[in-house]
């Protein structure tokens, strides 16, 4: 059995085409475990009047943090393996039956993956997404973790995941109520976990609007810090491995950082211009660095033109 775990808060818009998209699974040996975080619209109702008894729905209390009602879910779960969807993404019809015999091919493989379209919230209109770089049908752990230290190619609604390999990194982590999947693929990774892809979209990624300059944005850039602190501590030895490549994607994250406090007008943004410069001084962090101290004016300008 596969267990579908499901995140949910204030969702009446989109869960009804989640669950038809679990209805049409060619997989039917799955249960579907809803953890709702205390909605306030009518998405508890609607899924109450799913009739079917692989539903169950865990009516919490409001926390607002994902990792923790996701982790609620698993241990509520009885599958042997996890699948994780959030409650307006929309699976294809095969993506349970292929990503589990991908599972049969590969038997080292502890999770897979798999490529996704993204679906426009506002208009409805599906687009392809192109195949991460250096993405294989399988790959070694420490692999997988050289190229998820540089960029997060993963959605998290494409995941499975063996059930032993969750608990054997222990979940997700309480704490990071932002980049809590990032922060679990690399410990699986770290940990030896091998990774399979499948280059068949089999998911529709739901993108909602939100601002180039939002603070939700500026926290969750600012989470990634949390993310490659806890991997310093607790695998050292891969971390120093790696340490090029994780100092290119802190620098790039400072960059985006003094980005958005740029944008809204943060006096810090210099900090992270220089930051960015230390851990990659390349020629494009030296320009960013220098524009913002001769001339931020310049590259505000620049942004503004950028968004519109």
């Amino acid at each position: 059995m596969i267990s579908i775990i499901t995140p949910c808060y204030n969702l009446e818009k989109y869960i009804e085409a989640t669950w038809h998209s679990l209805r049409t699974q060619t997989h039917t040996d799955w249960e579907w475990i809803i953890v709702d975080d205390a909605s306030t619209d009518n998405t508890r109702t609607i899924i109450k009047n799913f009739s079917d008894k692989r539903i169950r729905l865990i009516e919490s209390e409001h926390v607002g943090n994902l990792a923790v009602l996701r982790n609620r879910a698993a241990r509520e779960a009885h599958g042997d393996f996890f699948a994780f969807l959030d409650g307006d993404d929309i699976m294809e019809p095969r993506k349970l039956e292929l990503q589990l015999e991908q599972f049969t091919r590969q038997p080292r493989m502890q999770w897979n993956h798999t490529n996704v379209r993204i679906l426009q919230d506002e208009t409805g209109v599906l687009t392809p997404h192109s195949k991460p770089p250096g993405a294989a049908e399988f790959l070694e752990a420490e692999q997988a973790f050289a190229q998820l230290a540089f960029r997060n190619y993963v959605t998290i609604s494409s995941v499975v995941i063996r059930k032993t390999a969750f608990f054997d990194v222990n979940g997700f982590r309480d704490e990071m109520n932002r980049c809590e999947d990032i922060d679990l693929w690399l410990r699986l990774t770290a940990s030896g976990h091998s990774v399979g892809y499948l280059s068949e979209p089999l998911l529709q990624y739901r993108v909602r609007k939100s601002g180039l300059f939002s603070s939700k944005t500026l926290e969750y850039l600012d989470s990634n810090f949390k993310v490659y602190e806890n991997i310093r501590k607790s695998f050292p030895e891969i971390h120093s491995k790696y340490k090029s490549v994780i100092h290119q994607y802190l620098s790039n994250n400072h960059l985006k950082i003094a980005i958005q406090m740029l944008g809204q007008k943060n006096v810090q943004f210099r900090n992270h211009f220089r930051k960015a410069l230390q851990l990659d001084p390349s020629i494009k962090k030296s320009v960013w660095y220098l524009l913002s101290v001769v001339n931020p004016s310049i590259l505000r300008k620049y942004l503004n033109a950028r968004t519109h």
